[in-house]
């Protein structure tokens, strides 16, 4: 045990002596335990002469530290080095990394030992939905003096005693006790919290040592607000739609055309254009409805409006200031102003259909996810919920009644596909297949691209992806849509002309032409040009 050092150097010396195990921790779990040892030149020539050098020397320090046992266990040793800084101390250092909190227990054990003053030391991380929060705990029990170090092998060294000689016979030479000499600090430094120290008295009482940290992904939870926020106004606007058609013209038959759209399904606005074909519902674990939440809905209006020629109703604000696009008279998307109070930021978001929003909800709990809203009923227009995935990504769930959510697909300037990117693919794919009932098929398993899709070939509806090897740090696993477009390059252009961006320029796949862009809020979207054929 490293600490075995420096509580040696003090039977020789009057100096003071100061022992340091600091936890640091980052927050992927992952980290280094540093045991340190300090003491001066004065000290430091005053050690036993291990090395029967006829001197006492950095030598004897570190054979005492027992550095070689130490590097063979994976420490990194530095030191001993001669005085630096303002404390003027010849330290020792030994650093060992962990890569989990599991991983920390095992090399807390180490420095702890078996039977010494350091007891249960252990680093412990508990993860929920959209935090991690990191616990360190341990009992440091000086009560036993410095024979609490103890060590049968240091002992043997030093002819019988562990400390070289009686500890009573060391304060009567130096004419002070050694709790005046002798210093243990430990501390840990977790994520989320500031550093929690420790400094347990020689021959006092046993310190119990607890710490605690929570980090927060605020994107993660940002973009549960989005999809709660914009549920509950979907919810309420559907709820007074229905009770003012009631009071019209009596029990209604919810559809997807708009308020001033045509009253056959598959009509259209406008006489010169072919008819859109209309989807009355979507499979179960298909996306089934897209909302966005921008900060400025005036602008966003507009924007799709003159990008795929949609058109909405005013924005309520009695409901939020939620609204619904329309593509010549079908619903195809929804959407509400962000006020900036949440501190979620602008985005589009999507609901996947359920059979059973409860039962949806306790198999995500099942499977690796967090339930961000609870099951609600909304009368006979459906339930909804709204839960993070295994990979932290937001989903909501539609469980259909009357409203089956956008009435048309697969259709330029509609939604067209929908991707999940992920960086814990394997865990996400069984997610969606348990949780959303998914008929998952893989579609590409190379090192270049893994790739799982809903259904298979052009029956297929969305896809999940193994982005672990791109997706930026700090960027959580998230959704995103793709809607149709007759010439990518040309929509692009028409973006830029409208105020909005490029984020990544028109490229050929196997899969269609594919680029991504920004609106002039700054949300992005994806375009798809489907192959010819």
């Amino acid at each position: 045990m490293l600490l075995l050092g420096g509580l040696v150097a003090i039977t020789a010396t009057a100096c003071q002596v100061r022992t340091t195990v600091a936890v640091d921790v980052a927050n992927d779990g992952s980290g280094t335990v540093i045991v340190a040892v300090g003491l001066d030149e004065e000290a430091v020539g005053r050690l036993p002469d291990l090395d029967d050098d006829g001197r006492s020397t950095t030598a004897d320090l570190a054979e005492l530290v027992r550095t070689d046992d130490l590097t063979a266990a994976g420490w990194r040793v530095s030191g001993p080095a001669a005085p630096s800084g303002d404390d003027g101390l010849v330290w020792i250092r030994a650093t060992k990394p962990f890569g989990t909190p599991e991983e920390a227990g095992r090399v807390l054990r180490e420095v702890a030992g078996t039977d010494g003053p350091l007891r249960g030391l252990r680093l412990r991380r508990d993860d929920g939905f959209g935090r991690m929060e990191f616990t360190f705990e341990g009992t440091a029990d000086l009560s036993g003096g410095l024979e609490s170090f103890g060590d049968a092998g240091l002992a043997a060294a030093l002819e019988g005693d562990v400390l070289g000689q009686d500890p009573s016979a060391i304060e009567q030479e130096l004419g002070r006790p050694l709790s005046e000499m002798f210093s243990l600090r430990i501390s840990a430094d977790l994520p989320g919290s500031t550093a929690a120290s420790w400094t347990p008295a020689l021959g006092g009482e046993p310190v119990e040592m607890a710490a605690s940290g929570t980090v927060r992904d605020w994107w993660v939870l940002a973009l549960a607000a989005v999809a709660v926020a914009c549920g509950l106004a979907l919810v309420t606007m559907l709820v007074v739609r229905l009770r003012r058609g009631r009071r019209a013209s009596g029990p209604p038959a919810m559809s997807s055309e708009g308020p001033a759209g045509p009253s056959s399904d598959n009509a259209t606005t406008s006489p010169k254009e072919p008819p859109m074909p209309k989807r009355d519902s979507a499979p179960v674990g298909a996306p089934c409805w897209i909302e966005l939440f921008t900060s400025d809905v005036e602008k966003g209006r507009a924007f799709y409006h003159e990008l795929f020629g949609w058109t909405s109703d005013d924005p309520a604000e009695e409901l939020g200031g939620y609204f619904t696009f329309y593509k010549d008279g079908v619903r195809v998307a929804g959407g509400m102003r962000n006020d900036g109070q949440s501190g979620a930021p602008d985005v589009w978001s999507i609901y996947l259909a359920s059979e059973d929003a409860k039962a949806t909800a306790d198999a995500a709990k099942a499977n690796g996810g967090q339930v961000v809203a609870e099951p609600m009923e909304v009368m006979e227009l459906g339930s909804m919920v709204v839960v993070s995935d295994a990979g932290g990504a937001v989903i909501g769930g539609w469980q259909p009644g009357t409203h089956q959510g956008f009435g048309v697909y697969g259709e330029p300037d509609t939604p067209n596909w929908f991707e999940l990117q992920t960086r814990d693919y394997d865990a996400s794919v069984d997610f969606y297949r348990k949780v959303f009932a998914w008929d998952a098929h893989v579609a590409s398993d190379t090192p270049e691209l893994h790739y799982t899709t809903l259904g298979e070939g052009e029956a297929a509806l969305a896809g999940i992806m193994d982005a672990s090897a791109f997706l930026s740090e700090g960027v959580p696993a998230q959704w995103s849509i793709y809607f149709g477009v007759e010439d990518a390059d040309a929509t692009l252009a028409r973006i830029v002309e409208l105020g909005g961006s490029i984020v990544e320029p028109a490229v050929d796949t196997p899969y269609g032409r594919l680029a991504t862009a920004a609106d002039p809020n700054g949300i992005n979207f994806k375009l798809i040009r489907p192959p010819a054929g």
